[in-house]
C-alpha cells in the first residue's frame, strides 16, 4: 500500500479526462489480470457510483489518481461466511445484518485505501468530481 500512495495519474500515463470516458459512463480498463492479483484502473465522471457490492474473501487496495469520491463500507459481519456469492451474482438474494456504515470522503491525496475480508468489503464509491481509481485486488 506505501507504494501505491506514490501513484499519480501521470505516473500511469492517464490524461484527466482520458479520451476515451464518456461523461455519463464509468469505464473500465484492465492493466493486468493473472490468478495471484488484478490491475484496472476506473475512471468516474462525477456524479457516477459503483453500487454497493462487495470482493468475497479479497483484499482490495484502491488508490485515487485525481479526482474526489464519497466512499460507504460496511464490515462483513462475523458470523456471515467468507465464502459466499457476491452481491452482484445472479444468486438468490441474501441480507446481512452490518453495522452503521462508514462514509468517507477521499481525495488523490488521501492514502491508498484498502479492505480486507472483513473490514470495509462491502462498500460503494460516489463521484463527487471526475475521479480514476488504481485498484489492486488480491484473492
Amino acid at each position: 500500500a506505501k507504494l501505491m500512495d506514490s501513484l499519480t495519474a501521470d505516473s500511469v500515463s492517464l490524461y484527466h479526462p482520458p479520451f476515451h470516458a464518456t461523461r455519463s459512463a464509468i469505464s473500465y480498463q484492465q492493466i493486468w489480470s493473472s490468478t495471484d492479483f488484478s490491475i484496472a484502473i476506473f475512471v468516474l465522471p462525477a456524479g457516477t457510483v459503483i453500487p454497493l457490492h462487495d470482493h468475497p474473501g479479497m483484499t482490495v487496495l484502491s488508490k485515487l489518481l485525481y479526482g474526489k469520491m464519497r466512499v460507504t463500507s460496511y464490515d462483513v459481519p462475523a458470523h456471515a461466511s467468507i465464502v459466499r456469492p457476491s452481491l452482484f451474482g445472479i444468486t438468490a438474494k441474501r441480507r446481512l445484518r452490518c453495522n452503521l456504515p462508514r462514509h468517507e470522503v477521499v481525495a488523490a491525496e488521501t492514502s491508498t485505501l484498502m479492505l480486507d475480508p472483513v473490514y470495509g468489503n462491502i462498500h460503494q464509491f460516489e463521484a463527487i468530481n471526475d475521479t480514476a481509481v488504481f485498484d489492486v485486488l488480491l484473492p
